[in-house]
C-alpha cells in the first residue's frame, strides 16, 4: 500500500517549487509558467428531480438520485501567477 520512494523525489520537487518562486518575475519578463493536471474518470452526474426549496422551519432538500452520463476527462492548465486556468 505504501508507494515506493523514487529516487531524486526531494530533487525534483524543490526544483518545482524554486520554478513557482520565480514565477512572478518571469511574468514581468513576459514568460508564462503552467502548471497542467488530468483527471480522468470523472463522472458526469445529472439529479432526477429538482431540489426542494426552503419552507418556514425546514432546510432546502436535496435529491439523493442521479442519472449517470458516462465519464469524462479534463486536462487543464493553470497559469501559476493569477491562479486561474489558462485559455
Amino acid at each position: 500500500m505504501t508507494p515506493v520512494y523514487e529516487a531524486g523525489f526531494d530533487d525534483k520537487v524543490a526544483a518545482i517549487n524554486e520554478a513557482y518562486k520565480q514565477a512572478p518575475e518571469l511574468a514581468k519578463q513576459g514568460e508564462r509558467l503552467e502548471s497542467i493536471d488530468e483527471m480522468t474518470g470523472v463522472q458526469a452526474l445529472e439529479r432526477k428531480h429538482p431540489d426542494l426549496p426552503m419552507q418556514p422551519g425546514k432546510v432546502r432538500r436535496i435529491e439523493f438520485e442521479y442519472k449517470r452520463h458516462g465519464t469524462l476527462s479534463f486536462t487543464c492548465n493553470l497559469d501559476i501567477v493569477i491562479g486561474e486556468l489558462a485559455a
